[in-house]
């Protein structure tokens, strides 16, 4: 047996996990993976043909280092979405690295505008993505470009033959590198997304792929109970069936990037069909977690826990919360990691009758939001529809009949609903004060339903496909805030302040399409003032 499987204590999983982790030997799932099998997730010859396409982070040679990336004088800045930066980010803050290596996947002006007062000490930016044609990110790409002195050297990653590798012959980049193009987005970690800007940041990249080669060979043993990819699979599988489908990823110090990768690779892979996991975040170690039967708690912990955080774990177990407990020695194992959870999701899809690679509803919100900037450009500016309710600072927005009180309308996504969840959705600058105005709305709505946080526009290369395509339980509360001073794209028709608008609206659009209830508050002024009038609109009997 391996470490991560005696270290946990899988409670009321424990059954399902067994007889799971047989269903796994009997169809030889450990070879048939390795081997890059793509008739395990379809018989479909076309649909496994295109998944065929999708498996190239499969194997040993993704563990061989890269090299030829030379460390950046200064600080580097990476513009990507979802997949193209969540891995390099989570490295970072592994490595505590932050400070080196920064990550902008956010269209809000704020945003922009914070990432502006850094370039004084940029010397290197990343534009990676892997289609090449990524919104938000040629937008920032437009941006920086025309702001960066002559000075600054700009390098691209991305699939052969993309929008980006022309821009890059055609801007003069200081480097482009080609992706292996049968990688999809969120398990690009261990290719080129995630070392280019690691080795520009001298993050010990060769380090992380020989903890990840090690966690390949492992990932290729035959008895799935001693598989330990299989086996962390077997738990996602379990955990679904079973109801225990809130995945509480609780992250130490320092891993709190992993916790946030892991939510995109679980959400994104499982989440359609009706079918999926809720992986969520920014869950406390000395709470927040709750004891509902729904949950599973996902420790991602370093090796020396505190005694505190152990006498946590024991008080879960005891009360009936499957605990899996996955512990790193050092910033290196974060590369084991990333091998373990995409060999995990990939053979969860298999139990689960799902394909893991593809995302079916992401566009949904794509194209909704091009609607919606198509309208802005034909009528001069977008068109908001007439508020629900209007407060000082909070106006709240909903598709659905209204008497007009704020506790009516907030009423259908705050009231928790067995076996639901809550996502706060937040179109607002991702920063350690809005952290911490948002944990209070957080508290106001309690524990009895979990709530997931995304930053918007990043979210939506995220959990945004569960929200759409997974089990309908998902009721949200969206945030967004007058642009204050709006910010100029170079050379497109519309500021920055109205694309990330445009995308909270096409995505309220997109969900409200799906069935789904949703609630956008809009804020204005002082987003201290603003959030805690939101708090009191909430604290209001519903």
């Amino acid at each position: 047996m391996h470490e991560a499987a005696e270290r946990s204590s899988l409670g009321p999983l424990a059954e399902s996990v067994r007889v799971t982790l047989g269903e796994f030997d009997t169809i030889g799932l450990a070879g048939r993976l390795a081997n890059a099998d793509s008739t395990l997730w379809s018989r479909d010859s076309n649909v496994s043909a295109r998944i065929a396409k999708r498996l190239g982070w499969i194997g040993s040679r993704l563990a061989a280092p890269v090299g030829g990336v030379p460390a950046a004088a200064g600080r580097i800045m990476l513009l990507g979405m979802g997949g193209s930066s969540l891995g390099a980010e989570a490295c970072a803050r592994a490595f505590g690295a932050t400070e080196r290596l920064r990550i902008l996947d956010s269209t809000v002006p704020a945003a922009v505008s914070a990432a502006d007062a850094w370039l004084a000490e940029v010397t290197d930016v990343v534009v990676a993505s892997k289609s090449g044609g990524t919104v938000e990110t040629l937008a920032l790409a437009d941006y920086f470009e025309a702001h960066c002195g002559d000075d600054v050297r700009f390098h691209a990653v991305t699939d052969p033959g993309s929008k980006l590798a022309s821009r890059a012959a055609a801007h003069g980049y200081a480097s482009c590198h080609l992706n292996a193009a049968d990688i999809g987005g969120r398990f690009s970690v261990l290719s080129l997304f995630g070392s280019v800007p690691l080795e520009l940041a001298a993050v010990d990249v060769g380090g992380i792929r020989l903890r990840a080669a090690v966690m390949v060979q492992q990932c290729a043993e035959a008895i799935a109970a001693g598989n330990p990819g299989l086996w962390l699979g077997a738990v996602l599988v379990s955990a679904a069936a079973t109801g225990h489908d809130k995945l509480m990823l609780q992250a130490a110090p320092g891993l709190e990037g992993l916790a946030d990768w892991i939510e995109q690779l679980v959400a994104e892979s499982t989440g359609k069909d009706g079918v999926g996991l809720v992986p969520v975040t920014h869950v406390a170690q000395d709470g927040g977690l709750g004891t509902s039967a729904d949950r599973t708690v996902i420790c991602l912990e370093w090796r020396e826990s505190s005694t505190r955080h152990k006498r946590q774990v024991a008080d879960l177990v005891e009360a009936g919360i499957p605990v899996v407990r996955l512990a790193l020695r050092e910033p290196q194992d974060i590369g084991a990691e990333f091998y373990r959870w995409q060999a995990a999701v990939a053979a969860a899809g298999v139990a689960l009758g799902i394909n893991p690679f593809d995302e079916p509803d992401v566009a949904s919100a794509k194209h909704r939001t091009g609607e919606v900037l198509r309208a802005a450009q034909d009528e001069g500016g977008l068109s908001v529809p007439v508020a629900d309710f209007s407060g000082d600072r909070v106006q709240l927005f909903t598709s659905g009949e209204s008497g007009g009180a704020a506790s009516e309308i907030l009423a259908p996504v705050v009231e928790p609903v067995m076996g639901g969840y809550l996502g706060l959705l937040a179109f607002l600058p991702r920063n350690s004060a809005i952290e911490a105005l948002l944990t209070s709305v957080r508290e106001v709505l309690g524990d009895a339903n979990p709530m997931t946080l995304g930053w918007g526009p990043r979210y939506l290369h995220s959990s945004g496909q569960l929200h759409k395509g997974g089990p309908p339980t998902g009721r949200f509360l969206m945030l967004t805030a007058a642009a204050g001073d709006d910010i100029e794209i170079p050379g497109r028709p519309w500021t920055f302040g109205t694309l990330a608008l445009a995308q909270a609206l096409g995505d309220a659009l997109a969900l409200e399409e799906k069935g789904r209830t949703v609630v956008r508050a809009h804020l204005s002024g002082s987003l201290e003032l603003a959030i805690a009038e939101l708090v009191g609109l909430l604290k209001q009997p519903q």
